[in-house]
């Protein structure tokens, strides 16, 4: 009896002193744009790398981020929809195992912009190969556009 009591001691103990990895803190947005977002946090020194979770706010369904380099405090969350409101939240892993990780970090929420369009004034230039009357000339016609307008489409 006194050796399996010596075993459970010995296997609690083991339990409550093995650390968890800190919870990364300092959770900001930048860069916010109506399809992307930049996350930033302040980095956990002892990780060995980090998972980011997103969700559009108020929803279940989460998307992940994963495998984030332990030298890394941003991340790019992608392919967001325009006008809306997302909430994310990161975890660290201290070990390779991802058996070691962190509880998630408190959330921080962010809302994408509108996209607007500039308004549509396509540059137009004409080039003529010569400018002799009574002689073939070529003309070249050129349509250009500037970020943000609508699409030219067919010309």
């Amino acid at each position: 009896m006194k050796n399996f009591f010596v075993f459970i001691t010995f296997c609690l103990f083991t339990i409550i002193s093995k650390s968890q990895c800190p919870v990364p803190t300092g959770l900001f947005t930048t860069d916010i744009t109506p399809n992307n977002a930049l996350a930033n946090w302040n980095p956990v020194n002892i990780a060995d790398h980090y998972k980011i979770r997103y969700r559009i706010y108020g929803t279940n369904s989460w998307l992940f981020l994963g495998n984030i380099g332990t030298s890394d405090s941003t991340r790019n969350i992608p392919m967001l929809q325009q006008a809306t409101t997302y909430e994310w939240e990161i975890m660290a892993y201290c070990d390779s195992t991802n058996q070691n990780g962190s509880s998630w970090s408190a959330n921080d929420t962010f809302t994408t912009t509108n996209f607007v369009p500039a308004q549509f004034n396509p540059i137009i230039t004409n080039t003529l190969t010569s400018l002799e009357c009574n002689t073939i000339s070529e003309l070249q016609v050129r349509i250009a556009q500037g970020d943000n307008e609508p699409d030219i489409g067919t010309g």
